[in-house]
């Protein structure tokens, strides 16, 4: 049966309060961050990048900037930022500058919504030949991600609840079938019942949200890579998981299954996707596919 009366979170107001100290918080810092490896491989396969979008850059710091340095001499002349957070905006764009990169591309955007409330996103570069790189954290990481949130409970809080989010096929409908509350600090004695959920016909995520409005999803890579494959329909989707033996992350590469156009590259990394509330994913998905497919 399905959970019915769930409180929104405030995930805007979470990441706006946690700008400033992002890139400092280990948390949020990546430590030699094997999700960027598949990511610059990528990027080392393409000739000249004519565009970059970034959803969900967070303070920048890690994308658009990493990349940026990454290309080096294939630098695109448009770069679009978005992120629900206006604090996270304001972050990225002033490391933007500090760093000069804003005086190396011809044309920044930014647009503070969530990109599932965003009407229209045009971008500049004609004809585009789009690869989204999608990455997200995984289910099988579930346990080490509780031990690092019981160790910030500060900046997350204390009590927590982990939901089950199973993918209806039939429907195009990620539906949650189970919730139940726990403190973080006593995540030892959840682990039986995380192991027996994670089984779950048909399961696409676990759920986090907690009493200081953090939310946040750990996927299955085949669901995920099967819902991927039904929204990006023009695209082949190929997942990697376990770089450099490390379980964290699930990084999609979604290549065009045309070779004509400009290359232009989006990236949605680090769990934005997760970190988006779930009766917004899909949409969210889906506009992604539309403003830059």
């Amino acid at each position: 049966m399905a959970v019915k009366n769930v409180k929104v979170p405030n995930t805007e107001g979470f990441w706006d309060a946690n700008a400033s100290t992002y890139s400092m918080s280990n948390m949020t810092h990546a430590h030699e961050d094997s999700e960027l490896i598949p990511i610059f491989e990528t990027l080392d396969t393409m000739g000249q990048v004519y565009g970059m979008a970034c959803i969900g850059p967070a303070d920048g710091m890690r994308e658009p900037i990493s990349l940026l340095e990454h290309l080096h001499t294939k630098l695109p002349r448009e770069l679009i930022l978005n992120d629900i957070s206006s604090e996270m905006l304001r972050e990225a764009r002033k490391n933007i500058v500090n760093t000069g990169w804003d005086k190396k591309i011809s044309i920044i955007t930014t647009v503070h919504n969530p990109i599932a409330n965003v009407e229209n996103l045009v971008s500049s570069i004609p004809c585009r030949n789009t690869t989204f790189c999608i990455g997200v954290y995984s289910a099988d990481n579930m346990m080490d991600a509780l031990k690092l949130y019981s160790e910030n409970t500060d900046r997350l809080g204390c009590n927590f609840k982990l939901r089950t989010v199973i993918y209806n096929e039939k429907d195009h409908a990620l539906e949650q079938i189970d919730e139940f509350e726990f403190n973080i600090c006593e995540y030892m004695s959840v682990m039986d019942k995380i192991s027996l959920l994670r089984i779950t016909p048909n399961f696409y995520a676990f759920g986090v949200v907690t009493d200081k409005d953090f939310v946040s999803h750990y996927f299955d890579d085949k669901m995920l890579n099967s819902v991927l494959a039904t929204i990006f329909k023009t695209h082949t989707v190929k997942t990697i998981k376990n770089v450099n033996n490390d379980k964290r992350y699930i990084t999609n590469i979604l290549k065009s299954n045309t070779t004509y156009g400009n290359n232009y590259v989006v990236t949605t990394l680090n769990n934005v996707l997760g970190n988006i509330k779930l009766n917004e994913q899909l949409l969210s998905l889906e506009k992604i596919n539309m403003f830059f497919s």
